[in-house]
């Protein structure tokens, strides 16, 4: 695939990245307020989109950007544009650009599917896919693993975004003002999907503990967490905008960024 063709896809998929993280914390910001609005998830964005005028081509539209970010995903991950290298640290962040990409076709197609009126199975997939896991022998192990994961993911984008290492993938030319933004959305965006994927990793680890795959959730489940607590809504209300930063970012990275090193 040519360079040129693979960075209007890459663009386009992070653009699209972006609108769904800050629909999600939209849609959940406005739930913690009292002023409509609900706790969102990327399905919850779906849903949202699909109750607009023209729901159903704004749904398409999407599908087709989601599909963009997940072939740039998979391209990353088998061509290494980025000069990761094949060594272990190399493997292991090329690995997670095919996981991501997977999970992002996934979500493509059940949104396709949604828009021309595929009833989708009830559930959760997450759940679905826990249980299935667990019904292993080897299955607790499992998810035990993929929660040290996701706890080692959570702290990485913790640190990416304390200490500002996002502006490595940018190469900003913006104005003063444009630069600012463009810092603040990455370092609260990447801290809240540290918080995000902590949790996401302590309910696995409950799910492995207890033996249940009920206890596995997404990030409906990661709100409803923190709405729970002391202060639920306030607590809901920052991580909710701190994923609508997350959503501004990626503009930011399509923009200022390119699919070669």
């Amino acid at each position: 695939m040519k360079s040129a063709k693979i960075e209007k896809i890459r663009k386009a998929g992070l653009i699209t990245k972006g609108a769904v993280y800050a629909l999600l914390g939209i849609l959940t910001f406005m739930a913690a307020i009292n002023v409509g609005g609900k706790i969102a998830g990327k399905n919850g964005v779906v849903s949202f989109l699909q109750q607009q005028t023209f729901g159903n081509i704004l749904l398409i539209i999407l599908a087709i950007g989601l599909l963009g970010y997940a072939v740039w995903r998979v391209y990353a991950a088998c061509l290494d544009p980025k000069n990761k290298g094949s060594d272990e640290k190399g493997y292991a962040k090329r690995i997670g650009y095919l996981v991501s990409g997977i999970l992002y076709a996934t979500l493509s197609v059940s949104t396709f599917l949604t828009a021309i009126g595929e009833k989708q199975q009830g559930g959760s997939t997450k759940q679905q896919a826990a249980a299935t896991i667990l019904d292993k022998d080897y299955g607790q192990f499992v998810l035990f693993v993929i929660a040290i994961i996701l706890f080692g993911v959570a702290v990485y984008q913790f640190y990416k975004g304390a200490s500002k290492k996002f502006l490595e993938s940018v190469q900003h030319q913006g104005g003063k003002e444009e630069k600012e933004v463009l810092e603040k959305s990455g370092l609260v965006g990447y801290m809240a999907r540290g918080v995000a994927f902590g949790i996401l990793g302590w309910f696995v680890f409950k799910a492995a503990s207890e033996n249940d795959p009920n206890n596995v959730g997404g990030m409906e489940a990661v709100f409803g967490f923190l709405s729970s607590m002391t202060l639920g809504n306030v607590l809901m209300g920052a991580m909710a905008l701190g994923l609508v930063a997350y959503g501004v970012f990626q503009y930011f990275l399509a923009r200022y960024s390119r699919a070669y090193s």
